[in-house]
């Protein structure tokens, strides 16, 4: 299957107000039947404000806009680490594009950055209920290496299963 030409755009201060309600409208469809909305919101403000993400990207995150026909279909946010492990933060495709081989770019894309920068493998965290991403995860060589349990404030918790591929 050929897939439309992706373009990554770098997130700046000209386009960080972009990112907010891109994530909000992937994230409505993505984790509507895993939390609730109110937690939805909770961490939208908490994660996508364009405070913190200007934060991120002075601290050496990239984080990134994919773009096909001029039309945002998802983002990317990743850090090189200082143990050679690029932790993929985020990794969002909008839900109307997808298996449609845009999610494989996005990965190709860090493994890419991963490779260039010498590092030796790439981890993220996944909620453990979201089976779809798991199950992306796993076909493209990510393995479970742990779980963990962030307390993330008012009364919600992160149940994520921590997963690597070496690259």
């Amino acid at each position: 299957m050929e897939i439309e030409n992706i373009d990554f755009v770098k997130v700046t201060a000209d386009n960080v107000d972009l990112v907010q309600p891109l994530a909000q409208s992937i994230w409505e469809v993505t984790y509507k039947d895993i939390i609730t909305a109110e937690q939805i919101d909770y961490m939208l403000n908490r994660m996508y404000s364009v405070q913190k993400i200007k934060e991120e990207i002075a601290n050496g995150y990239v984080w990134e806009l994919a773009v096909v026909d001029q039309r945002i279909i998802g983002y990317l946010d990743y850090v090189l680490q200082a143990d050679a492990r690029v932790f993929l933060s985020k990794i969002y495709l909008n839900p109307q594009v997808q298996s449609r081989g845009f999610g494989l770019e996005f990965l190709n894309r860090v493994v890419n950055y991963t490779k260039a920068a010498n590092g030796k493998s790439i981890y993220l965290t996944v909620n453990k209920n979201n089976v779809k991403a798991i199950s992306f995860y796993k076909r493209n060589g990510f393995k479970q290496i742990g779980v963990e349990r962030f307390d993330i404030g008012a009364g919600y918790i992160m149940d994520d299963y921590i997963m690597q591929l070496d690259v």
